[in-house]
């Protein structure tokens, strides 16, 4: 805010400062073309009316009067002007000086975040290496076949299929189920 203030600051007085210049250089022009009339008619003095040359030297007075006025106004504003400028630029610098400090505090910290998240990733992807090859030398021994017999061998439950299920016929009634292929259970069901 303060660098917007003084660069708003530094146009206002430039623009008058622009202005005033050339309302100077009319005020010069003026005063020098009066001077030059006033040379012209002291040199043909023979023709002009003295009254006409006493009032060419009241106009090129007053002329010169504004002219010192301007010139004065001029110098105060090319004054101003500079210190306008002096303050934005070194206020200008102090906010460059602030964004480039915090610039290099913002890539140091994002430089610093990713170094150690890269360390990080590479300790893990270690680390699961390590986990990788202890596993690999738990499995290498592995014989298929003998671990298969070995895991009969605990957990077998018996070598004898279990016996078939009996139907057990309701309120003494007899059902008879035919069967096309073996001795079936269901052969003779009788219902009570």
């Amino acid at each position: 805010d303060a660098v917007q203030k003084l660069h708003s600051n530094l146009k206002s007085s430039y623009s008058k400062f622009t202005s005033q210049e050339k309302t100077f250089h009319q005020k010069g022009e003026t005063h020098d073309e009066l001077l030059n009339s006033i040379k012209f008619m002291e040199n043909t003095r023979n023709t002009v009316v003295p009254k006409e040359l006493e009032k060419a030297r009241v106009k090129e007075s007053k002329a010169k009067d504004d002219l010192e006025k301007n010139e004065n106004s001029y110098k105060n504003l090319h004054e101003e002007v500079t210190k306008s400028k002096a303050a934005y630029e070194s206020e200008m610098t102090k906010m460059c000086e602030l964004f480039q400090t915090l610039d290099e505090k913002r890539i140091d910290h994002t430089r610093d975040n990713l170094w150690k998240c890269t360390n990080l990733e590479s300790r893990i992807c270690v680390e699961q290496d390590e986990y990788a090859e202890k596993m690999r030398q738990n499995i290498e021994p592995c014989d298929i076949d003998g671990d298969i017999q070995l895991y009969i061998k605990y957990h077998k439950t018996g070598s004898e299929k279990p016996p078939n299920v009996a139907y057990k016929p309701c309120r003494g009634r007899a059902l008879k189920v035919q069967v096309d292929k073996g001795d079936h259970l269901y052969s003779e069901v009788t219902l009570h």
